[in-house]
């Protein structure tokens, strides 16, 4: 045996000492080998020094892989960006009122237009004069991740970007055939949701290219406020039968079936009006309020207007889920010409249908009517005759 010495140190004594102190740490090895054998079950990590580049940069990076959209269910790619905390929900399946049936991002609540949207690191499509994108019109079974940057993006895209920069990445290499169907039904028996994807791709020229053709079907049905006792009343506040703060139903003083107010009630105005008077009394608005009167369904017949009972409750005829059918289809095709220099093309043809209902609104203020139109009752022609007359 030859021991060698370094830096006046035997090797040989380093070694003796390691394996001494092993031995030590496992005073019953022999005694843990001897016992039946135990599965692992499962592992908890607790913490990771595993570098995450997008959480340490100036601008982090949220990142939502392929399986969060298969996992979700997700139909519609703003049904999962709307969990995240950096986004406001925009317009969407659930936006009725004030929407125009597409569905949008709104990054840090800074506006739909200052939220750019990019698809594979390129700008995307808009749908209007505004230059927003329709999130309808990306195949969630095409995304093979998306990364969210709320920060320092409108020094590289400009003032679109200021809120933030949602980039869809379109699956570019898939080989092979992916068929999906998806069916979901509310806990009340409505609207369904029918959704069937087809993906179909391989490689050419030695993977040097590859070739994708994706097919979409999506079927919504709407579900209405009045659907759902809580949806079915607007809302306000008030006070309950106890006299306690309370939300309780409540409306909106422009009657579907029209509502006329701003003439002189009551008092010396009335007095100073005879003809007025009398015309009310004929019409039978001879306790007529400053809320006016207003008209049945008919048309023929007033009764005056008595808040907050003859308040129009508009809830029920609005929407609670956007009825959409959409068709779509479309391919891409990427080629690395060179390591440094890639050929694409990407054509997509979408078919998108989304409802919105809105309640009857008012026609608005009026200086002028005719007050001889054959549309009002008498009772009114004379009335406004009487109004006219003084």
């Amino acid at each position: 045996m030859v021991i060698r010495r370094r830096n006046g140190v035997s090797e040989l004594s380093l070694t003796s000492c390691a394996a001494a102190i092993a031995i030590a740490l496992l005073p019953n090895a022999s005694a843990a080998q001897e016992g039946p054998d135990q599965e692992l079950e499962q592992v908890i990590v607790t913490g990771s020094r595993i570098a995450r580049p997008e959480l340490s940069t100036a601008s982090p990076i949220a990142v939502i892989g392929a399986p969060e959209y298969a996992l979700s269910g997700t139909t519609n790619v703003e049904e999962l960006l709307n969990t995240m905390p950096q986004v406001i929900p925009g317009e969407g399946g659930f936006t009725n009122n004030e929407g125009s049936g597409v569905a949008t991002i709104d990054l840090r609540g800074l506006g739909i237009q200052r939220s750019l949207v990019l698809v594979n690191g390129r700008r995307y499509i808009f749908f209007d004069a505004r230059q927003v994108a329709d999130l309808n019109t990306i195949p969630a079974a095409l995304v093979a991740g998306t990364e969210i940057v709320t920060g320092g993006s409108s020094a590289v895209y400009g003032s679109d970007a200021v809120g933030g920069v949602v980039n869809f990445i379109l699956k570019d290499d898939f080989e092979g055939i992916e068929a999906t169907a998806q069916y979901d039904v509310s806990d009340e028996g409505d609207g369904q949701v029918a959704n069937f994807d087809l993906t179909m791709g391989g490689n050419f020229d030695e993977n040097r290219g590859n070739a994708v053709v994706f097919m979409n079907y999506m079927r919504r049905e709407s579900v209405l406020a009045a659907d759902r006792p809580q949806s079915f009343f607007f809302y306000v506040d008030g006070v309950d039968e106890n006299g306690n703060p309370a939300l309780v139903p409540g409306g909106s003083s422009s009657h579907p079936f029209s509502r006329i107010s701003g003439f002189p009630t009551g008092g010396p105005a009335l007095e100073a009006r005879p003809s007025v008077q009398q015309a009310l009394a004929d019409a039978g608005l001879s306790n007529i309020t400053g809320f006016g009167f207003k008209f049945d369904e008919t048309g023929q017949n007033v009764t005056p207007y008595i808040s907050p009972d003859d308040n129009y409750n508009f809830n029920p005829l609005n929407y609670l889920q956007l009825p959409q059918n959409r068709k779509m289809f479309g391919t891409m095709v990427s080629y690395d010409v060179t390591d440094r220099l890639e050929g694409y093309a990407e054509l997509m043809f979408v078919n998108n249908l989304v409802e919105t209902k809105r309640a009857p609104t008012s026609g608005g203020d009026f200086q002028e009517i005719q007050v001889d139109s054959p549309f009002l009752p008498q009772s009114v022609q004379n009335l406004f005759a009487a109004l006219d007359a003084t």
